[in-house]
């Protein structure tokens, strides 16, 4: 990877903004925007899609927990994308690490008309890999956690603990009672519990 100067988004918009002609604009963006790199390996695309997924899926429940309940932020999900193509591929850097304010960065290169001048600027090929791994992540994610034979297998275990707790004193209970009757009593249960079944 390549390394130049790098430039807030702020900044490149504001001087951008500034530039009284095209001519002035093109200048300005030429001379302030590189590109970092030309190619990201495979493997790294991967888990820059699964970082993406983590946080706009909400795998981890209010405690900070793994969970097998998806909750899914599509916009979230879009501006993660963008977020992390323009980190990895340009010398454009965000004031804020945590993502919390890249919806105010993302509307200033959207409304002077600087994203997609970043993004025709990184190869199509790049683009189009980067974005079908985030969908094959999460395909992954709706197959495994959403879909029903992904819930009920991330969950059997859960269930089976909770049947094996509730159940077990039941059973017990039940045994103690059926051991203590008599011949006639417990004969007079399976009649009335047969009846009820045929019903």
């Amino acid at each position: 990877m390549i390394r130049f100067k790098e430039i807030t988004a702020k900044d490149l918009c504001d001087g951008y903004s500034k530039c009284a002609t095209d001519n002035l604009k093109d200048k300005f963006f030429k001379d302030n925007f590189k590109l970092r790199t030309e190619y990201i390996p495979y493997t790294t695309k991967i888990a820059i899609a699964e970082a993406i997924m983590k946080t706009c899926c909400h795998l981890k429940d209010e405690n900070g927990e793994d969970s097998y309940y998806v909750k899914v932020s599509s916009p979230f999900k879009y501006l993660s994308t963008i977020r992390q193509i323009i980190i990895n591929y340009t010398n454009i850097i965000f004031n804020d690490p945590a993502e919390r304010s890249f919806i105010n960065e993302y509307d200033n290169l959207m409304s002077c008309g600087l994203l997609d001048k970043i993004l025709e600027n990184i190869p199509k090929r790049e683009l189009q890999e980067f974005n079908s791994i985030c969908n094959m992540v999460y395909d992954d994610i709706m197959t495994n956690y959403y879909e029903p034979h992904g819930f009920i297998s991330n969950n059997l275990q859960r269930i089976s603990s909770v049947l094996t707790h509730t159940s077990a004193p039941l059973f017990n209970s039940l045994s103690k009672k059926v051991s203590n009757m008599d011949d006639k009593t417990f004969q007079k249960l399976i009649i009335s519990f047969k009846n009820k079944i045929a019903k």
